[in-house]
């Protein structure tokens, strides 16, 4: 009950302070990004408005989560799915019949993420036992908090550290001009599939782990990692497979300009063959963070990941300076972090260490 009002009352603080930083810093960070002027008061208006859902946003997440944790993972899909639903047709109805254009979609994307928010909160108002939530009881408890975040802030760091990345290869790709840009833009909304489906495998496997931590039942614990992992192989495997035998025809659904279309391809073959490389990182970092170990994970993927993409564009990129030499530096350090990630995981004192600081009993050889 405490870490569920603790979470709650973090997720307001933390959409808050969100909301707060987005509205100051959008211009600034557009500009450092290097966005072409034709696009700049649209981008400004649209990541503003965008920014005005931070809170709902992080309800949502955290809702979704407990829900998670106490075995239900429908019901997060299903409000996501209406929130879906939500988004399409205010954006029809925004943009279409109101003549908003982006205002519209920003306000539509908002809009369907209060909705999502609304949804978790009736629904964990209306649980039974200790779960349920009570919005007068919606409280830091100084202990809960403590634990929650020393889980959390390592995966904040390093989801931060991934934007920071992502925005120093923006800021790349923007310096190619227009043609580059849409057609970047163009393949990341081909392939967002991938980090929806990777996304949640490792949150399946964090959910999974931790119950059966949480029971000692360590056997199942490295079965999991085993089984999730070919499975998410198999499927994002699969998944770029069609983008790239497709990708034409799926470039062509997003842009009609036959010059975008050909450097989206160019951009295609240079990442999806190594998004299969992308599942080991997200796999092996879930499953420790199902064990309370969010250090390390967070370490190896900043180090491999976010240092090394920004060492391989100074270095690399200046050199050699071309949008194939961008694109490849996901594929480096994917490889790159998903092989320390291996090691890591495979030597198993990790998982020792951890079940020694819970005072549990020790793995059966």
């Amino acid at each position: 009950s405490k870490a569920v009002h603790t979470g709650m009352a973090l997720a307001i603080a933390a959409g808050a302070m969100i909301t707060v930083l987005g509205l100051i810093f959008t211009p600034s960070v557009l500009k450092l990004t290097n966005t072409p002027d034709a696009v700049f008061e649209d981008a400004k208006l649209y990541t503003m408005v965008y920014f005005a859902g931070g809170i709902a946003l992080v309800i949502y997440n955290v809702g979704s989560g407990i829900m998670r944790a106490l075995g239900d993972s429908k019901r997060p899909m299903i409000y996501l799915m209406i929130c879906c639903i939500v988004n399409i047709v205010l954006d029809l109805f925004c943009i279409v019949v109101l003549k908003m254009g982006v205002a519209g979609a920003a306000l539509a994307t908002t809009a369907s993420q209060v909705v999502s928010a609304v949804l978790v909160v009736i629904h964990l108002m209306r649980l039974d036992g200790e779960a349920k939530l009570h919005l007068k009881q919606i409280r830091f408890d100084r202990s809960i908090l403590s634990e929650i975040l020393k889980i959390g802030v390592p995966s904040g760091l390093q989801s931060t550290m991934y934007s920071v990345s992502n925005l120093i290869i923006q800021a790349g790709i923007n310096s190619f001009g227009s043609v580059t840009a849409a057609a970047w833009t163009a393949h990341d909304r081909m392939c967002s599939i991938n980090w929806m489906v990777v996304s949640a495998f490792g949150v399946a496997i964090t959910t999974f782990v931790g119950q059966n931590f949480g029971a000692q039942k360590y056997d199942r614990v490295r079965k999991s990692v085993k089984v999730c992992m070919g499975m998410a192989i198999v499927t994002i495997g699969l998944i770029a497979l069609v983008t790239i035998v497709f990708g034409r025809p799926i470039l062509g659904i997003f842009t009609s300009d036959p010059e975008v279309i050909d450097m989206g391809m160019k951009v295609v073959w240079y990442i999806n063959p190594f998004y299969v490389m992308y599942v080991p990182i997200e796999v092996f970092s879930g499953a420790m963070r199902g064990t309370g170990d969010s250090l390390m994970p967070t370490i190896i993927t900043c180090v491999g990941v976010c240092l090394l993409r920004v060492v391989w564009i100074f270095g690399v990129v200046s050199i050699w300076n071309s949008v194939m030499m961008l694109a490849l530096a996901y594929g480096v350090t994917w490889t790159v972090t998903s092989t320390t990630f291996g090691i890591y995981y495979l030597q198993g004192g990790w998982l020792r260490k951890r079940i020694k600081a819970m005072g549990f009993a020790p793995e059966k050889k």
